[in-house]
């Protein structure tokens, strides 16, 4: 929601101008003469080099307000955008729009392969498109017939290696199709080249080392590293935590990771043991609802070993200390829906909240005091790391 940045030689992030309100950019394009594009969704922007600034090229990007819009630079330096309705081709010198193809199948997601042809998914179906030929191509029977793959609706398309490509569905995992040997391999199949996270993968990036991160929607993250070692070998702590949607982790110098839970309450895992267990929460009663319980949104520890627990619909901090056994609350902090807590080397807590309120309690101070960082806006401060200078 802030526009773009650009990295300096200075090891820091320079905010790129722009004089119109929409600075949510959804992805940045290179063209092959070197060009810079912004797709802010409804809006296309172009960097100027010489004013250092971004300026809107096309106004109606997605002229038909679908809200769901993939955009393509293909090997011959055209554009491509494809939305549930329409696949259009774009003139990347005068913007506009050179050919425009219905969509019958209502496409929800999009790839382009570095080829050019475009793979498009939409309720049941996979259908692939030639920019070359400017066709539709048939989609190679290992992919058109698998039994799994039939009736499952594909949310997510994105390359593997060289020569595959992994699809994620909304019921039945993740199928891995390879181009070279023409072959369709579910996740339960043998050969299937990695164990598949469990739950449904929502977003999947590959980083600069062929490791492979896997989105959830509530259910946080899991990576397939490239040279096969395990991200969690702690069999006791996934079998632990399985099923389980993780929230908040912080440990002390104890020993002791402690983990809140979206359901299931909050535990402390003894890294030395190798044990966890479930701690009582001091009950907390939502500020909106009387008739509910609010449930913890993040942990904190401090330096002094205390335990912080915001509660985001209670509208509390309580502070803690741990006797080993279970909390006691030393002191609670009525704060606007407070979602993240942080403390400095100074011994300053903050805490950022579901607004744009940033409250801090600097150590010795009674209770916690609202810095002005940002003005009155309806943003929300989800996150606050303390670095060590």
């Amino acid at each position: 929601v802030n526009g773009a940045c650009r990295y300096t030689d200075r090891d820091n992030f320079h905010n790129i101008h722009q004089s119109f309100p929409n600075r949510n950019i959804r992805k940045i394009l290179q063209t092959k003469d070197g060009r810079i594009l912004f797709d802010y969704m409804h809006h296309l922007g172009v960097y100027d080099e010489t004013g250092d600034s971004i300026r809107i090229v096309v106004s109606e990007f997605d002229p038909q307000h679908t809200y769901n819009q993939h955009t393509f630079i293909d090997p011959d330096n055209k554009m491509w955008t494809v939305n549930p309705l329409y696949l259009r081709r774009i003139n990347i010198n005068t913007f506009q729009v050179e050919d425009s193809v219905p969509l019958p199948t209502r496409p929800m997601t999009a790839y382009m392969q570095d080829n050019g042809d475009i793979w498009m998914a939409g309720g049941h179906n996979l259908t692939r498109y030639s920019t070359s030929s400017r066709k539709f191509t048939a989609v190679p029977e290992a992919a058109a017939n698998h039994p799994k793959l039939q009736g499952s609706a594909i949310t997510v398309i994105h390359p593997y290696g060289d020569h595959s490509l992994l699809l994620a569905t909304e019921r039945n995992g993740l199928f891995l199709f390879d181009f070279w040997a023409n072959t369709m391999l579910h996740q339960s199949d043998s050969g299937f080249p990695f164990e598949a996270p469990d739950f449904n993968v929502s977003c999947i990036f590959t980083d600069s080392h062929d490791n492979v991160w896997f989105g959830s929607v509530d259910q946080g993250y899991a990576v397939r590293y490239h040279y096969k070692t395990r991200f969690n070998t702690d069999n006791y702590l996934n079998s632990m935590f399985e099923g389980k949607s993780v929230i908040s982790l912080d440990k002390d110098t104890r020993g002791n990771l402690w983990i809140v839970t979206l359901a299931d309450g909050m535990f402390v895992y003894n890294t030395e043991s190798r044990k966890a267990r479930k701690i009582e929460v001091p009950p907390v009663t939502s500020y909106y609802n009387p008739y509910a319980v609010a449930d913890i949104s993040r942990v904190m520890v401090d330096s002094n070993n205390d335990v912080w627990l915001a509660y985001a619909k209670g509208n509390i901090i309580l502070h803690c200390t741990y006797d080993g056994n279970g909390l006691n609350v030393v002191k609670s902090y009525k704060l606007f829906m407070p979602l993240t807590m942080a403390e400095d080397k100074s011994g300053t807590v903050w805490v950022g909240t579901q607004s744009y309120l940033v409250y801090a309690k600097r150590k010795g101070d009674a209770e916690f005091k609202t810095v002005n960082i940002f003005p009155a806006s309806p943003a929300f401060v989800p996150s606050i790391l303390a670095m060590p200078d």
